[in-house]
């Protein structure tokens, strides 16, 4: 453990106080010592290499206070819809309010009120799937609360379910440890929208979620993932993704700049059948740093998984991208197939990119692949030799770059505000709002 570990990890008790029953205890404890053993992850370590967390593990965050601070409302404001979606909010990790089911046949939760209603379910999942390492211990050894999601055997929801996540930092730099875990039983069907949106401006906030999702056979979920990254916001999150046979898992992942963002996401079909879509776009700007590593696991025969991610980088932005795809010896028949194309659009941003496979059986279709590159010099000259200026041509190339995977986002509103956002971070980005 380094000295620069030190300041985040004087958070982290030797003895969690127990809280809730004691698999609960056991689980934080198991996970604080295993953060103490380790510490947190250094450039030595291969998967870390390009996203150095000392400003994050040096800062002297404190938990977040027992009451919403007052603002927390103007914060999320530019995350609703309108009203369309019903929403749950997550102020600093914990429940803003009464954490009620929004819609028929789905049940939500906090998961205290899990723990005291419904801990089966919630045991059979909660430190189930997720990696008891690095930020995901931390998560373990310190969330307060957070949400339980339980979608009943064979309902199928068309409304997507709204979860905002606002750290709102106050008058000292602020840690939010969100848990969020799922459960769609066998047949059921959900669309979830998560938005992750902090302060702009004043003192430093690291948000560290955690979320589980349990796929039980034939279960369907579409996952939509908005991170709007502040310069004074660190966000560090891992997604597990457990799926059963015939099940299906989309993740539409959005993460607009933040000064440092990175996003584990892993997936494992341990059922024959199941299917995967990994969708994802991310811009950096000025120093921006996102990183994405996604690893999808096709454990059983006949399943198929599809992983495109596109990116766009302006300024001194820094991009990191590190996909894996294993497919195991006896996943025969499988198809697997991954992508991440990357827009340079400054001559001083950076992009990582290593997408691999890893393949042990002989019946199966895969491919894997990596572009980095500029405005195409001919599709400009195209446009402005039929009239279109300079930087309105400039703008639509860049936002056609990424339309085809907004396009794919089911949801029309959430679609149409991600376009929006998009626009807004780009250069004269107005200009190509016609494409929306």
């Amino acid at each position: 453990m380094t000295q620069a570990a030190q300041t985040l990890m004087d958070r982290v008790p030797e003895a969690p106080a127990p809280r809730g029953p004691g698999w609960l205890a056991d689980l934080r404890g198991r996970a604080a010592t295993a953060l103490r053993e380790t510490g947190f992850p250094h450039k030595k370590i291969e998967a870390w290499r390009f996203t150095p967390v000392d400003p994050v593990v040096r800062v002297p965050f404190a938990g977040p206070p027992a009451e919403p601070p007052a603002g927390w409302e103007a914060i999320a404001e530019g995350e609703l819809t309108g009203g369309e979606l019903p929403t749950i909010f997550l102020v600093n990790g914990r429940p803003a309010g009464q954490a009620a089911s929004p819609m028929p046949g789905v049940e939500v939760t906090s998961l205290a009120e899990a723990l005291d209603k419904d801990v089966e379910a919630l045991r059979a999942h909660l430190g189930q799937h997720a990696p008891s390492a690095y930020f995901s211990a931390l998560n373990a050894a310190l969330f307060d609360d957070g949400l339980f999601v339980r979608v009943r055997q064979g309902q199928a929801l068309e409304t997507p379910l709204h979860i905002v996540h606002v750290t709102a930092p106050g008058a000292a730099p602020v840690a939010a440890y969100p848990r969020i875990v799922v459960a769609a039983e066998p047949g059921s069907e959900l669309r979830l929208v998560e938005s992750y949106v902090g302060e702009e401006g004043g003192q430093k906030h690291l948000t560290s979620p955690v979320t589980e999702i349990g796929l039980e056979r034939g279960a369907v979920v579409d996952h939509l993932r908005v991170v709007r990254g502040a310069q004074t916001g660190y966000h560090v999150a891992n997604l597990s993704v457990s799926q059963d046979q015939s099940s299906s898992y989309s993740s539409r992942s959005v993460v607009l700049g933040g000064a440092l963002t990175r996003i584990d996401l892993d997936v494992v079909m341990k059922g024959e059948g199941a299917s995967c879509t990994l969708d994802g776009i991310y811009h950096v700007d000025g120093k921006d740093h996102v990183d994405h590593h996604t690893f999808i696991d096709h454990a059983e025969p006949r399943c198929s998984s599809q992983e495109t991610y596109r990116g766009l980088l302006s300024g001194r932005g820094h991009a990191v991208f590190d996909g894996t795809i294993a497919v195991r010896k006896h996943a025969q028949q499988s198809s697997a197939h991954q992508e991440n194309r990357n827009l340079l659009l400054s001559d001083d941003a950076t992009i990582h990119t290593k997408p691999h496979l890893q393949i042990d059986a002989d019946d199966v279709s895969c491919s894997h692949g990596a572009t980095i590159g500029s405005l195409d010099d001919s599709a400009l000259f195209y446009l402005r030799a039929r009239g279109v200026g300079r930087e309105h041509a400039e703008a639509m190339l860049t936002y056609a770059f990424v339309k085809e995977v907004v396009d794919r986002i089911p949801h029309a509103a959430s679609r149409q505000r991600i376009g929006r956002a998009l626009l807004s971070r780009l250069p004269h980005g107005e200009a190509a709002a016609e494409l929306e």
